[in-house]
């Protein structure tokens, strides 16, 4: 027994070495978890600097051309043997994940082969794909004709409605209460 007369001392540093621990421990794992989510396409031999805007205007450019592109579900549809989905695009931040505060990039279509449940790939669904342009494809835009790149898509990612980057659900303010 240390400390003389009964008294036991007690490792202060020991006690909050294993709190910093558990509060790091407990504290980290949602920003690694977030770091973990979304696709994990390889952007190797990809066109990253281009939009789809860009290859609707320089299609001979680019087609054959691999991409990584994403943004809203506008619509799906089911074919014979494939499923259709038209997708506004945005840029896409470093997890891949469509940034929506941001201006848009044009629109493109992903063909996927086999079936796709409209339902889950509806509107307004965030969507990352990968994939190569194939040819574009001339649709409508409300009354305007419109050059739709085409995707024929290797990967494709949906993201949970949920599933939002860790600082999107973080917010520090002050308030004020005002009680009577």
């Amino acid at each position: 027994m240390r400390g003389g007369k009964g008294y036991t001392r007690r490792c202060y540093s020991c006690a909050m070495t294993s709190g910093l621990r558990c509060f790091l421990l407990v504290g980290m794992a949602p920003i690694l978890a977030a770091c973990a989510s979304g696709p994990k396409f390889d952007p190797a031999a990809t066109e990253l600097s281009v939009s789809p805007r860009q290859v609707a205007a320089n299609t001979d450019q680019f087609l054959d051309s691999r991409v990584i592109w994403g943004g809203l579900i506008v619509s799906s549809t089911n074919l014979e043997n494939a499923t259709e989905v038209e997708v506004l695009a945005y840029p896409l931040n470093s997890s891949q994940r469509p940034q929506l505060d941001q201006s848009p990039l044009g629109r493109f279509l992903v063909m996927q082969d086999g079936y796709l449940e409209t339902v889950t790939f509806s509107r307004d669904r965030v969507i990352t794909v990968t994939g190569v342009v194939r040819e574009t494809v001339i649709g409508r835009v409300g009354d305007s004709e419109y050059v739709y790149p085409v995707v024929h898509s290797d990967g494709l990612y949906l993201w949970s409605r949920a599933d939002r980057g860790f600082w999107d659900n973080v917010s520090v303010g002050v308030g004020v209460s005002i009680h009577n």
